[in-house]
């Protein structure tokens, strides 16, 4: 494409938007007006056609008064071998080699054969011009006889001058035939040589409009033959006068072939068939390099937009004859003038008609697209063209669901939304038009919006937004507000917190979706060793209907330095240390307390001052010896043994006290301590002495159905319930587990403290929660909130947050669909529940989406599916785990599903859900399976070289082959893959990645081709998308925790997350 062209391509998505008017003038006329072409003209191959684009300037015929210029496509087709835009023509019909033979003779060394030959050279250009200074064809020609006189006026070739007619077109032009007689080129006397060295120039006045200039066809180029006998020494041999006889013969044929190819070229000129059409390039053809034309629009407001086509996409115009008949067919059919040379052409558009804005809503109804093809014929008449109209396709792009297109009126018509559950941000409908000569597609973007929400740009991919402050720092920390999705500003936007909460907030107005919140911290200096403390804040967005959404942070108020967190602390401030036996086991082993250690110390960065949470690699904390606080515990402390270790996990910070024995208590009389804590960071030393409770304590554990069922009824002997509820516990009782009847017991036992403690309208809420057991849906779920309660507290910190809430979440949808199974104990089939397709396909479309684009992975979608894979779990441990007397536990199976929720356990427990959708055709895994090798592979080689162990040693290259096939199993597994050097081997395959293996210590590089079968590879594939995925979660260690073994079913205050009784 020439630089011109180049330049068109930058206004042809104005026209699109715009159209062009059509053309008012003849170019016919010549007894009206005068015509004159343009200095300047952009050309091009579409097709088999040359096309040329010219302004042709209108005249009053005989004056200077301009009434128009004219924009015109020259369309020359027909032309044979001519090819203005090539560099050279290929002229395989003049072969370079033509004739050789082979004799031999005595020389005074004996013997010699030898080879003579006739071989051929030969190149040819053709080349467009336009002439506007002669304006008839006798002028034009005398100068171009002229020009080619000098052109060849010091040659020392016989020259021929040519003028003759061809096809009615004048053709003049000049050769330079050069023979043995006058071959200046070298050689010896005894080879032998013809050329033609040749300048044609083919006139066509029938392009343009009389007296505008003239076109013409520049010919030009070289053929020439020669014959060689082969000898290079005087006393080389010379051959027969027979054979030379033959090669002159075999020259001389080959010469008159040859230049009646140039003669046929010059004929193909003078053949060519041209049409003028009133246009320009992007009307026609849509600019440069026309066929497929894909356009990118917004959505817009609501309305009717145009979008202009190609003229060549509708009536398929590639060939010149072919030019006018498409002209005229599109006039038949709708109206155009269409018939002679210079025949105007209709322009026609794709019409968008829309009754709504620039998106579309999550979960709302379908709103409807029109689409119609209209034409304007020369005259600016339009025609609804309802036959191409109903050809047109109305198609999803992507993010939304396009359905019912169907032919309405004049219009194409289709329904657009999109689901509720999208996360798309963007969304295409792809309107489509296929015509005689290609194809039009307009893919319009509209904006998706879900439900309006309120985001914290500075959480990012975080679970929760936390702001960290020091106590009694009386600074204003700035939290930016922003709100998504709202189709109308709010009417109103507040910030909410706790009345107790130390701080004031304020909002401060950006925009209408932009706020800054402002937090001034009012908390006072704390005394040593305060505790860290959490405070809530809402930004609540009221829009229409009074309607409301809001989203919290939380404000974390640390003690400047150390504080210690994940332990629960008394009301006073002590954190409780326990040396009693550990109830989660039968064992009379003593239970274990963890806690964690932070630092927190006040940084500038990007040049404000924040309050920066060390990360536990920055720090080293140091544990003194526990100190008594009084002469009692000053003697504990000399004699009490322990251990003081860090805990491995994901935070850094984790530490493990553990007692060496136990110790009883009088509960009158606490044992209160301290524990010396240090840390050294940057030039600043940190202390804490650490205030803590040492706790004895020693409760039983019951787990026999029998022994439990026996307590309850005592229980209800001594404190009584309500009538509704004992008649339920009666018709329902044989369905509970041992741990089931536990917890209704600790319940009853809960309630009677609430009874004698708390006021009458507590009391009363209690009582009406009692009476909501009856409902099956309020008591299986009720087991499932103190499962999970305790759950809370054995996974704290981000394991917690970021599996066990959307887990739960997912929990309350599986109890809602199945509460009278679970309750009645049934067994539950995954398949055949609504709730286990729903997460098997987030499962399959969140690990695609996020391995897809691993840049940009979501935390939120990881944590969905590791979500989807507990429930699953969850569902096999209910069905399939049965209690000594064959009862199913919801509880149990909530408690024993997250007995390990470790990165190992994970990884196996998705390769293996995973796996069991290979055979699933509606299933994307085997893709996914595919790029995943593919991208395996591309990581290794970061520098584009695979570095294989062992081949630096190798020193021949046969030697590398079972090396490296040896190191592939290792990637991919036994007998899932092969490799080869063989490209077409490869090929043949169904995937198979290129590898450069490099070879230290050489420059050696060496390529082979891994051929991988993604379905035998499918676990190591899976295990490196898992990792890919996962390897930054906050996932705890692999070490089981406490959740894996046996224990009393605990009741748990839902809201403190603290054991009850």
């Amino acid at each position: 494409m020439r630089p011109m062209a180049k330049l068109l391509l930058v206004v042809l998505a104005a026209f699109f938007l715009t159209g062009i008017a059509a053309a008012s003038y003849s170019l016919s006329d010549t007894n009206s007006y005068d015509y004159k072409l343009a200095s300047k003209y952009i050309h091009s191959m579409e097709g088999d056609e040359y096309v040329v684009e010219m302004p042709i300037e209108v005249y009053k015929k005989g004056t200077n008064d301009l009434l128009a210029t004219e924009n015109t496509l020259l369309i020359v087709g027909n032309l044979g071998k001519v090819d203005p835009e090539a560099e050279r023509l290929v002229l395989t019909e003049i072969p370079t080699d033509v004739h050789s033979y082979t004799y031999t003779g005595e020389t005074y060394d004996g013997p010699r054969t030898l080879t003579g030959k006739v071989t051929a050279g030969r190149y040819m250009f053709t080349e467009f011009g336009i002439n506007q200074k002669y304006k008839t064809v006798g002028e034009f020609t005398t100068y171009l006889k002229a020009d080619l006189e000098n052109s060849v006026a010091s040659s020392s070739a016989r020259i021929e001058y040519v003028d003759t007619t061809i096809s009615g077109h004048r053709v003049v032009g000049v050769r330079e035939l050069r023979d043995n007689s006058n071959w200046q080129a070298g050689g010896v006397a005894s080879d032998d040589h013809l050329e033609n060295k040749f300048t044609y120039f083919v006139v066509r006045e029938d392009f343009y409009p009389a007296g505008s200039g003239l076109a013409y066809f520049k010919i030009r180029g070289n053929i020439d033959y020669t014959h060689k006998n082969g000898r290079s020494l005087s006393d080389d041999p010379y051959p027969p006068a027979s054979q030379v006889d033959a090669a002159r013969s075999a020259m001389n044929r080959a010469y008159e072939d040859g230049n009646r190819v140039v003669d046929s070229v010059i004929a193909d000129a003078a053949n060519a068939k041209a049409t003028l059409i009133v246009g320009n390039y992007n009307e026609v053809f849509g600019g440069y390099g026309a066929g497929s034309f894909s356009l990118n629009t917004p959505g817009g407001g609501a309305g009717e937009t145009d979008y202009s086509i190609p003229l060549v996409v509708v009536t398929g115009i590639f060939s010149a004859g072919a030019a006018l008949a498409g002209a005229a067919a599109a006039a038949a059919g709708g109206g155009g003038n269409g018939g002679s040379e210079t025949e105007r052409t209709s322009t026609y558009k794709m019409r968008i008609r829309k009754d709504f804005e620039d998106y579309i809503v999550c979960g709302k109804s379908p709103e409807t697209i029109y689409a119609q093809m209209i034409e304007t014929t020369a005259e600016g008449e339009v025609i609804e063209r309802d036959d191409l109209t109903a050809t047109l396709s109305i198609t999803s792009g992507g993010g939304l669901r396009v359905e019912d297109p169907t032919l309405a009126g004049s219009y194409m018509g289709a329904f657009v939304s999109a689901d509720e559950n999208e996360l798309a941000e963007e969304g295409i409908v792809r309107v489509a038009y296929t015509g005689m000569g290609g194809s039009f597609t307009n893919n319009i973007h509209f904006r998706i919006i879900g439900e309006p929400r309120v985001t914290f740009p500075e959480q990012g991919e975080a679970m929760d937004l936390r702001l960290n402050v020091l106590y009694g720092d009386s600074m204003t920390y700035d939290v930016e507000v922003e709100l998504v999705d709202f189709i109308e500003p709010p009417k109103e936007v507040t910030i909410t917190q706790a009345d107790e909460a130390p701080f004031t907030s304020s909002l401060e107005k950006i925009d209408d979706t932009h706020y800054i919140a402002k937090i001034v911290n009012t908390s006072p200096l704390p005394e040593k060793g305060a505790p860290v403390t959490r405070y809530g804040a809402r930004v609540i967005a009221t829009y229409e209907d009074d309607k409301s959404v809001e989203e919290a942070f939380t404000v974390i108020f640390y003690p400047e330095g150390i504080s210690v967190t994940d332990i629960v602390y008394d009301d006073e401030g002590h954190a409780q240390f326990a040396a009693y036996d550990d109830l989660d086991t039968e064992e009379d082993d003593v239970a274990a307390t963890g806690f964690i250690v932070n630092l927190a110390v006040r940084v500038t960065e990007n040049g404000k001052e924040v309050v920066k949470l060390l990360d536990g690699t920055e720090y080293a904390p140091e544990f003194g010896e526990l100190k008594g606080t009084d002469p009692r515990t000053e003697v504990l402390a000399s004699r009490f043994k322990y251990t003081l270790d860090k805990k491995p996990d994901n935070t850094n910070k984790a530490y493990k006290f553990a007692p060496a024995q136990q110790i009883g208590e009088d509960e009158r009389n606490p044992y209160f301590l301290e524990l010396p804590i240090t840390c050294e960071y940057g030039d600043e030393t940190y202390g804490l002495d650490l205030p803590i409770r040492l706790i004895g304590d020693k409760l039983g554990v019951r787990k026999d159905r029998e022994t439990e069922l026996a307590n309850l009824k005592k229980r209800i002997q001594k404190f009584g319930i309500n009538p509704d509820t004992a008649r339920f516990l009666r018709e329902n009782v044989q369905n509970f587990t041992a741990a089931e009847l536990r917890l209704m017991s600790k319940k009853i036992v809960y309630d009677s403290i609430v009874y004698y403690t708390q006021e009458s309208a507590d009391f009363m809420e209690t009582a009406d929660t009692m009476d909501d057991w009856i409902t099956f849906l309020s008591i299986v779920k009720w087991f499932g909130d103190q499962a999970f309660s305790y759950l809370m507290t054995v996974y704290t910190g981000p394991a917690g947050e970021a599996i066990l809430t959307p887990t739960k979440e997912l929990t309350v949808e599986l109890i809602g669909e199945l509460s009278a199974d679970l309750f009645m104990g049934n067994g539950v089939k995954w398949d055949e529940i609504k709730v286990g397709v729903h997460i098997s396909e987030m499962i399959e479309n969140y690990t695609k989406s996020c391995f897809e684009d691993i840049g940009k992975t979501n935390p939120k979608k990881l944590a969905q599916v590791i979500a989807g894979l507990c429930v699953f779990n969850l569902v096999r441990h209910y069905s399939f785990d049965l209690d000594e007397n064959g009862k199913r536990s919801l509880y149990n199976a909530i408690i024993s599903s997250f007995s390990d929720i470790s990165l190992e356990f994970f990884s196996k427990k998705f390769g293996d859900f995973l796996k069991g959708k290979l055979d699933d055709p509606k299933s994307s895994i085997s893709k996914l399976l595919n790029s995943s090798a593919a991208r395996m592979l591309e990581d290794m080689m970061p520098e584009g070289k695979l570095a294989v162990p062992g081949v630096n040693t190798l020193t021949e290259d046969v030697a590398i082959g079972p090396i490296l096939q040896k190191y592939v199993e290792g990637l991919f597994g036994f007998g899932a893959s092969y490799v080869t050097e063989e490209l077409g081997t490869a090929a043949a395959e169904t995937l198979y990645v290129k590898v450069t293996v490099d070879v230290p210590g050489s420059e050696r590089e060496i390529d082979w081709y891994v051929v991988i079968n993604p379905v035998k590879a499918a676990d190591k594939l899976l295990e490196y998308i898992f990792t890919s995925l996962y390897e930054a979660f906050p996932f705890p260690t692999a070490q089981l925790g406490s959740a894996s073994e046996l224990r009393d079913p605990l009741y748990m205050d839902p809201e403190t997350n603290r054991r009850i009784g």
